[in-house]
């Protein structure tokens, strides 16, 4: 009977931590990345949807997009050459956008605008490194330089 209760209570606790890293792993389970371009574009267009009161690791992956955006690229934003928008999956406004980039209910879309030429990716790379514990430096670092380098290849090419 022990043996028995030791192994239930050994599957219950994998089955907990294998749902919890699905929740905070990649979404989509792909990763994509920005396609090859020839000089600067015109704009950039950046739409982040993510869930409102959500767990941890992904309020922090929030916190770690709108921060890398707003505070890396201030100076992009302020002259125009690119713009960056959020959505709030909860709010059922959001579902037109949502239908229109297929967007999952956390997602980081970058669109380069070059005369009439629009190209959109997803930036899927950043949900390998959520951080459960709001402790590990590495995996912010990570997540952070994942955004850094599409918003810096999206903005400058193979310039920068």
């Amino acid at each position: 009977m022990v043996k028995n209760r030791t192994a239930i209570w050994i599957g219950t606790v994998i089955l907990i931590a294998a749902l919890g890293l699905l929740a905070c792993s990649n979404p989509e389970g792909q990763t994509t990345s920005p396609p090859p371009q020839t000089g600067d574009p015109d704009k950039v267009e950046v739409d982040f949807f993510y869930e409102s009161d959500n767990c941890f690791c992904l309020d922090l992956a929030v916190e770690w997009v709108n921060t890398t955006i707003l505070e890396d690229y201030s100076d992009e934003i302020e002259n125009g050459n690119l713009s960056y928008e959020t959505y709030d999956t909860r709010d059922p406004a959001t579902k037109p956008l949502m239908d229109k980039f297929n967007a999952s209910k956390f997602a980081l879309f970058i669109t380069t605008i070059k005369g009439d030429e629009k190209t959109t990716w997803q930036v899927t790379s950043i949900w390998l490194y959520t951080d459960s514990t709001g402790t590990n430096q590495e995996l912010k670092n990570k997540f952070v330089g994942e955004i850094r380098k599409n918003m810096d290849k999206a903005l400058y090419g193979e310039s920068r």
